[in-house]
Order: C-alpha cells, then structure tokens, then sequence
C-alpha cells in the first residue's frame, strides 16, 4: 500500500502526535525471553503499540505493548484490533480455491469470462495472473486522489482499465493491488454473495476467527499512525472500499495464528490447495516465489512463508517457518514508509526462539 500512503503526507504536518506509551503483559504456556526485548526496542523506535502472537507445535504465547489508541492512551491489549492490510491477500487466495473445488471457477479461466468490464486488451489474463501478480495491470493506488472518500466497484475498475497490462500476462511479476481488487469481484459474482458476508461464512465462522471481519463492519475502522520527519502522527483510516479484498480486512494477532494453523492443516482449504498455494505462482527473485496470496521463501537454509502488510496507520507481518513448526505474527499501530516494522519484529522473534 505504498503509494496508497504517500497520498496523505502533506495532510499529515497540521496533525498532533503523540508520545505516551505503556507496556501490558500477559502469562501464556509459551515462553519467550526475547520478547520483551524485542517490543520494547520497537517502542523506543517509534511504534506506540503492537501485539505478538507465536505457536511453536501446540504452544502459543500472546502479549501486547504500548498503546493501541494514540488519542485515548488505551493499553494494547491480546484481544486488540489492527487492520492487517495486505495480509488480507491470503484469505482472498483462500477463497478462491474454496471457489474451485465447488467448481463455481477454475484458475486458467479468462478473468473476462467474470468481469466484463475487462476488454480485449486484458482477454490473456486470467485468475492464476491475478493471484500470483502475473497480470500486468497497473496498481490503480498509484491513481487514487483522495484515500479517505468512498468509491465504487465501477470507479476502481474504470482506474484498472484506464490503460492496458503493462507487460504480457504471465511473462513477468510486479505486484499489484488490481489483481486481488477484482478476485474480491470474482468471489462476490461467483458465490453470489458478497466479499465480507462469503469470508465470514465461509473462514471467520466456523473457524472461530471472533475478531476477524471486513473493517468497518462491526465497528469503526481502527486508526493508527504514521512516521513523518521523526515524528509519530495520528491518521485516519483509508476508507475500506478502495481497498476491498486486497487489504480490507481487521483482525487480532491471536486470530491470525489460529488462521494460519487452520490453513496449513488442511482445514481452511483441503491440503492439495494449500500445496498448490504455495507450490504454483511466480519468481520474485533473490530466492523468493510469490504463490497465491503468500510469499514462499527459500533464502537460506530453513524454508518460510509470509506476507506482510502495510496501509494508513498499521503494519502487520505472518510468518510461518514448517520445519520449526514456528508461527509468528506482529500487528502494529505505525506505519513507517522506509522499514518494515512488523517484519523486522517478526524475523527478530523467529531467530531468537530455539529451533
């Protein structure tokens, strides 16, 4: 969500920062020495408030630091809601091969053949592009005004569409948050319901995932922070609807454990999707495979796969390391255009916890 964020930085001088941060600690079965440590040196950097959530076999360990509204000073808490950002991709992914094995679509289906509005210069794409961002289409945030005002479907597709595929699809990657814009369109059109409502029945629900949703749904969208000229700022929240299923989802660090465990169990999609999830897609380059909503990471000796994500206000990274049987996941409140906070948080924990 880069350019996404670049959009607001003139907006941000004229709003109050603040610097008050407070640590809440929690006792679970999982001890991690180094976490302490860890989040506190984040905090001294600039994050007012983040959440650790870690499974190594069937041990978890949750705790929270700093405060998770700026405003109202409010400790961070285990039960704290971030929005993940593009976190979100993976659950959008997941939907989509529920959608195949119902056989409502097929990956090599032309993306066409369930949008329309897509014309002859797009008819090579298709869903594989789309997931593994093969397609070529132009990032539509780099076109976007104003981040906070509602938008519809038909505006975001009219700004996809506003030129060609910038390459022929699936000769290349450049990642691109048009693709999974319109595999949430491809969902709602195939299962007939939307995007929020087919998650929610489909993941949330019978996975237990209690505070997980769409954001804004069940309560005003969360709202973060940003780094700007050393100062830590308050922002508003992006409206969700020119995010949609690219980033649009809220969630817990302790439900996103639960999700990844649910996914790569065979329980969120039978175990031959999740394979191919992670088995099929595109190179990235310097050891790194972009499979469908999830980044399979083969640099150096022990194999991994995440996302991260970033959007106004938050910064969140899930990790997943199979041979340590080793999750992470780091939900923050900041967003800092030049790092990766959530990641460096997550990757700092993995190699402090013993194999």
């Amino acid at each position: 969500m880069r350019r996404l964020l670049l959009l607001v930085l003139i907006a941000l001088a004229a709003l109050p920062a603040s610097a008050r941060r407070r640590a809440a600690s929690a006792s679970d079965p999982l001890v991690i020495t180094s976490a302490d440590a860890i989040a506190t040196a984040a905090l001294a950097e600039g994050i007012p408030g983040l959440t650790i959530a870690v499974r190594k076999g069937t041990a978890v360990f949750i705790r929270s630091y700093g405060i998770a509204g700026v405003d109202s000073g409010t400790e961070a808490r285990a039960d704290t809601v971030y929005q993940i950002a593009s976190v979100t991709k993976q659950f959008t992914a997941a939907a989509i091969m529920r959608l195949e094995e119902d056989e409502r679509l097929a990956l090599d289906d032309r993306a066409g053949l369930y949008l329309p509005e897509l014309d002859e210069r797009f008819d090579a794409i298709t869903i594989r592009h789309l997931l593994t961002h093969g397609s070529g289409l132009r990032d539509y945030e780099s076109q976007l005004q104003n981040p906070f005002e509602e938008m519809t479907q038909q505006q975001i597709i009219a700004l996809i569409t506003s030129s060609g595929p910038l390459f022929t699809p699936g000769s290349e990657y450049e990642y691109s948050n048009s693709g999974y814009y319109l595999l949430g369109i491809i969902i709602e059109r195939t299962s007939g319901r939307p995007y929020e409502q087919f998650l929610r029945e489909t993941f949330f629900e019978p996975l237990g995932l209690t505070q997980t949703s769409y954001c804004g749904t069940r309560s005003p969208s969360p709202a973060g922070t940003i780094l700007l000229a050393g100062a830590v700022i308050p922002i508003p929240a992006a409206h969700m609807s020119i995010v949609g299923a690219a980033g649009a989802l809220c969630s817990t660090a302790a439900d996103l454990i639960r999700w990844n465990t649910a996914l790569t169990n065979g329980i969120a999609v039978s175990s031959a999707a999740y394979d191919r999830m992670i088995g099929q897609g595109n190179r990235m380059g310097l050891g790194l495979h972009y499979g469908f909503g999830l980044v399979v990471d083969t640099r150096g000796s022990v194999l991994s796969i995440w996302h991260n994500g970033s959007i106004l206000g938050f910064q969140s990274m899930l990790l997943w390391i199979p041979e340590r049987e080793l999750t992470i996941a780091v939900l923050t409140n900041l967003t800092d255009l030049d790092r990766d906070r959530a990641g460096e948080i997550a990757r700092a924990l993995a190699a402090s916890i013993e194999p």
